[in-house]
C-alpha cells in the first residue's frame, strides 16, 4: 500500500508538471569565477625549491604549465641559501667519495633513527617516496645544469639521525654574483657555493620548456567545485591590484613555502613564536603561509610532525640588526634588498665578548655554545639545546650585552649601516642602558646579572651555564645592547599529503586535483632543499598524468 501511495503521488507530480509547472533552475555558485583569464593543465603556485622542479617535471611529462610567484623573482628563500641539498641513496658524489648509501637506508634513518626520536613520527609513505626518488633527483638536477661540488659532502649538523653523509653543495662562483641576491659562500678548494647555483639553472630549464613564469602574482584562493568537496579547478590570484583566475585542467600544486613568516599561523604550531622572531629569507621573501591557508579554506588537513620544533630557531652571528639572511648572513651591497635590511649587523667573532639576556634581564645559555649544546652528533646527554633555552619561559626578545672594551676587541664600528638604531642601544651605565631598550628590561635585574657574571670572570668558572672560563668583565662605559633574537629557519608543518603529494582533507580523503610539496607540506621532518625538490618532482609528475 505504501508503494502504491508513493507511486500515485509521483504520478500526480508528473501530471502537474505537464500542466505548466516551472522548470527548476540550478542555483548559482558564487565561489566559481564567471570566466577564466588563463588556463593550463597544471598551475604551480610558488617558484622556489619545490615549485621550479614541479613546473619543470610537469612540462617534461607533456603538460602545459603556468608557474606563479608572489615575489619579484624566482627561487624563494632557497636562492639566498648556501646551496646545501640533502639528497642520498647512492648519488654520483657519494659513490665518488666512497660513501655507501641506499634508498632503504634513507627510509630507515628517517623512520626509526636511534639518535633523532622525532623521525619516528614521520609519515612512512611520504618518507618512502622521498627515499626512492632521492638519488634520481640529484641526477636530474645535474642533467638540468646544476653543478655540485664533488669534493665536499657532509652529514649536516641539522640531521642528527642520518647515518650517511648526504649533504651536497651547489657550485656558484663570483661571476654569478649578479644573479644571486644573497652572498656567495666559500667552502671548497674547487669552488664556491650558493643556492643560486640550483635555482638559476632550474629557472633557465623551465623557461626553455616554454613555461610562463608570472611573478608578483599572489595566491588569494583555491577554486574548488564545491566549497568542501569536488575537484580543484584552479586558483584566484592578485596581480598589482587586479584579480585573475587561472584554470588548472589537471591539477594545482601548492609550493608556497611554510608558515614561518605569518605570526598567527606559526603560533598555531607553537604559541611562543610571537612577532619578535624574524624568519630567514626576509626581506628578500616573506613566507606568509598563503598556500596552507588557502588549502585549509577548502577542507585540507594540517600535518605537523613536531610541535615547537616545527620551526628551527637559529642562533645569530650578526647582531644589532633586524634582518639577516640564511644562517645569519646579511645581504651584500648591490643586492636588491640591501636597503630594505636597514643595517648589515655586526658579526660576533668571539662570544666571550658578550652575554645573552632575555627580556627578564637574565642569562639563559652558554653564549659560546652552538645550536645543540653538549650534543655530539645527537649522542650526548649534557646541556640543553639552544632552541629549548631560548624558548623557555615564553620566549621573547634576546639581547647581547657588552661594553666598549668588547667593541675594541671585536673591532666593531657601532654606527649605521653596521647597526640599526631601532635594534641597538647604548648607555653610560647598565641602568641607563636598560631604560633605553625597547621593550624595557628591569634595570636592577640586568645590573645583578652583569655583576654576577663579572664575579664568574674573577672565579674563572660559570656555575650557571658552564661557559668555559669566562674571560672578560662588562665594566667599561659605554655599555651596549644589540638585538640578538633568534631567527626562524626551517618549518616542518603544513598541508597533509600522501606519498604521491596529493593533499588530504579533514576526513582523510584525497582532494582531487590538489598537490603540495616542500615546506607547504607536513609529515616529514628532514632539513634542507632536497626534500622540497624531490616532492616538487613527485607532485609535478602526478599532476601532469
Amino acid at each position: 500500500m505504501t508503494f502504491l501511495k508513493g507511486a500515485a503521488i509521483a504520478a500526480g507530480a508528473v501530471g502537474l508538471a505537464g500542466l505548466g509547472a516551472k522548470e527548476v533552475k540550478a542555483e548559482p555558485k558564487p565561489w566559481l569565477p564567471a570566466k577564466w583569464d588563463k588556463e593550463a593543465d597544471v598551475v604551480v603556485v610558488g617558484a622556489g625549491a619545490s615549485g621550479l622542479p614541479a613546473a619543470l617535471e610537469a612540462a617534461e611529462r607533456g603538460a602545459s604549465v603556468i608557474l606563479i610567484d608572489q615575489h619579484v623573482d624566482v627561487g624563494g628563500s632557497g636562492i639566498i641559501s648556501w646551496g646545501g641539498t640533502g639528497l642520498g641513496g647512492g648519488t654520483r658524489v657519494q659513490k665518488q667519495l666512497g660513501i655507501e648509501d641506499s634508498a632503504d637506508l634513507i627510509f630507515r634513518d628517517l623512520t626509526d633513527s636511534k639518535y633523532e626520536l622525532e623521525f619516528k613520527k614521520n609519515d612512512r609513505a611520504v618518507v618512502r617516496a622521498f627515499a626512492d626518488n632521492s638519488a634520481d633527483t640529484m641526477k636530474w638536477l645535474e642533467e638540468h645544469g646544476v653543478k655540485f661540488l664533488d669534493d665536499v659532502i657532509s652529514r649536516c649538523q641539522y640531521n642528527w639521525g642520518w647515518s650517511a653523509r648526504r649533504y651536497h653543495f651547489a657550485s656558484w662562483d663570483e661571476q654569478g654574483t649578479a644573479r644571486s641576491p644573497g652572498r656567495i659562500f666559500s667552502m671548497s678548494s674547487k669552488g664556491k657555493h650558493s643556492g643560486a647555483g640550483i635555482f638559476r639553472p632550474l629557472e633557465a630549464a623551465v623557461r626553455k620548456k616554454g613555461v610562463p613564469i608570472l611573478v608578483e602574482h599572489k595566491l588569494t584562493r583555491i577554486v574548488r567545485e564545491e566549497p568542501l568537496k569536488g575537484r580543484v579547478l584552479g586558483v584566484e590570484v592578485e596581480n598589482k591590484g587586479k584579480r585573475l583566475y587561472l584554470r588548472a585542467k589537471k591539477g594545482v600544486i601548492i609550493a608556497t613555502g611554510g608558515p614561518k613568516g605569518n605570526v598567527q599561523l606559526r603560533k598555531a604550531f607553537d604559541p611562543r613564536l610571537t612577532e619578535e622572531y624574524q624568519a630567514t629569507g626576509e626581506p628578500w621573501v616573506f613566507q606568509s603561509g598563503d598556500g596552507i591557508i588557502a588549502g585549509q579554506e577548502i577542507g585540507a588537513q594540517l600535518s605537523s610532525d613536531r610541535g615547537l620544533d616545527s620551526h628551527w630557531l637559529m642562533k645569530r652571528n650578526l647582531i644589532g640588526c633586524r634582518y639577516v639572511g640564511l644562517f645569519s648572513v646579511g645581504f651584500p651591497p648591490g643586492s636588491p634588498v640591501y636597503d630594505l635590511q636597514r643595517s648589515e649587523g655586526i658579526g660576533v667573532k668571539d662570544w666571550q665578548d658578550c652575554i645573552l639576556v632575555k627580556k627578564s634581564g637574565l642569562r639563559f645559555y652558554d653564549e659560546t655554545a652552538g645550536l645543540e649544546k653538549g650534543l655530539q652528533g645527537g649522542k650526548g646527554e649534557e646541556g640543553i639545546p639552544f632552541i629549548d633555552a631560548a624558548m623557555a619561559d615564553g620566549g621573547g626578545p634576546i639581547w647581547a650585552i657588552f661594553d666598549s672594551d668588547a667593541a675594541k676587541r671585536e673591532n666593531w664600528v657601532l654606527a649605521p649601516p653596521n647597526v640599526d638604531p631601532q635594534y641597538f642601544f647604548s648607555g653610560n651605565t647598565i641602568a641607563e642602558l636598560a631604560g633605553k631598550i625597547v621593550p624595557q628590561i628591569p634595570a636592577s635585574t640586568l645590573q645583578d646579572t652583569v655583576t654576577k657574571y663579572n664575579s664568574y670572570v674573577d672565579a674563572g668558572k660559570d656555575p650557571d651555564f658552564g661557559k668555559p672560563t669566562p674571560k672578560y668583565k662588562i665594566q667599561s662605559p659605554l655599555f651596549y645592547a644589540a638585538w640578538a633574537t633568534p631567527i626562524l629557519h626551517d618549518t616542518r608543518g603544513g598541508l597533509r599529503i600522501n606519498g604521491t603529494c596529493q593533499v588530504i582533507d579533514i576526513y582523510g580523503e584525497v582532494i582531487p586535483g590538489l598537490y603540495a610539496g616542500g615546506e607547504a607540506a607536513g609529515g616529514m621532518n628532514v632539513f634542507g632543499l632536497g626534500r622540497a625538490m624531490v616532492q616538487g618532482r613527485i607532485a609535478g609528475r602526478n599532476a601532469a598524468t
